[in-house]
């Protein structure tokens, strides 16, 4: 008797499972198998099933704990399937194991995507399967193993969690040039790190110079693993790391300098206490928004200078009065030319009063 995902058990059939194994405890001709998943029949709500079985495993019952396919097994699987020799198969499933992380659901899933796709087809002319490994590698990831892929992120080690939630602040692109910074500011080895993480199928390497998330419901749900103040902070420290680096070692680099203003400004002025750093980022947001300007890039522009006045600290007219103007003018010539005629207005209120 097979009894199956215990862990959607309601309690009546719960009392009847019960009673049932107890009833068949002493019968040696009854075989009882009961599938669930661990970590659902743990929570708070599935404890009463979480005990039974707890009170079975001490009894005439085996617990059998299943893991994923290992590459191996994967291509023995995708040898015998395609009747093909795993010394032929090995390449193709070297790229299925890492697409489906072994799960031989997900697995069978994926190979029945590329047959129905073309990319797995089988020649009647030379009588064998036959398949494009580029094609298949740079397939997108299909929805449920997406889903396995967000579940199984709270499982990884602690350093690939840090390099994963450190790579979904940076945004779903990830450039080389960041990654050596945040390793130092990290005093970790990111760059082996999200290797890691793209054999593992979150991330995929661009090139030389730029890693990606395979989805963006992987970039979601690994952004959403932290908590909004910590999503703040780490914005603002990863920021201020990256605009120090452009300010020690290329002055130059507008392209790392608004990366590192985007992540200051999305840690917000809330988690920055420091007065003199607050003065030094609004005039960071006021260099970035003119050279936003001078890219006629006035959308961005405008949320540069914008940003810039929220770092301002009180007092400001008085303390820092030509940086105070030189954000509120920008930001009400910004708005002109995006025809924001409420924000015009505000800003130049605010000028003609001081």
């Amino acid at each position: 008797i097979l009894l199956d995902d215990l862990q959607w058990i309601d309690p009546a059939s719960l009392t009847f499972c019960r009673a049932l194994f107890q009833s068949t405890k002493s019968n040696k001709n009854v075989f009882l198998v009961l599938c669930s998943r661990e970590s659902e029949v743990q929570t708070q709500d599935k404890s009463e099933v979480h005990d039974w079985l707890q009170s079975l495993s001490g009894s005439t019952l085996e617990t059998i704990h299943l893991t994923n396919l290992n590459p191996e097994d994967v291509n023995n699987l995708v040898s015998d399937s395609l009747r093909t020799w795993p010394r032929l198969t090995r390449s193709l499933s070297a790229i299925l194991h890492g697409k489906s992380l072994g799960n031989p659901f997900f697995l069978r899933q994926t190979m029945e995507m590329l047959c129905r796709g073309g990319y797995l087809h089988y020649s009647l002319g030379e009588r064998k399967w036959k398949w494009d490994l580029d094609e298949i590698s740079d397939l997108r990831l299909d929805d449920n193993v997406v889903s396995l892929l967000t579940r199984e992120m709270t499982k990884l080690p602690d350093e690939l969690l840090v390099g994963l939630k450190a790579a979904s602040c940076i945004g779903y692109c990830i450039p080389q040039t960041v990654v050596d910074i945040l390793s130092k500011h990290l005093e970790m080895d990111l760059f082996g790190v999200l290797t890691s993480l793209v054999q593992r199928s979150y991330l995929a390497g661009v090139g030389s110079a730029l890693y990606r998330f395979t989805h963006d419901r992987i970039y979601q749900a690994a952004y959403e693993l932290m908590s909004e103040k910590q999503r703040r902070e780490d914005h603002m420290k990863f920021g201020l790391a990256i605009c120090s680096y452009v300010l020690d070692n290329c002055e130059n680099n507008y392209d790392m300098m608004f990366v590192g203003v985007n992540q200051i400004n999305r840690g917000g002025p809330e988690v920055l206490a420091d007065s003199c750093r607050r003065v030094m980022i609004s005039q960071l947001n006021l260099n970035a928004g003119k050279r936003a300007l001078l890219l006629t890039d006035f959308s961005s522009a405008l949320s540069f200078f914008g940003h810039g006045i929220m770092f301002l600290n009180p007092g400001h007219w008085d303390a820092h009065y030509q940086l105070s103007l030189d954000l509120f003018t920008s930001a009400a010539e910004s708005a002109c030319a995006t025809s924001d005629a409420a924000l015009v207005k505000s800003y130049s209120e605010t000028i003609l009063a001081h």
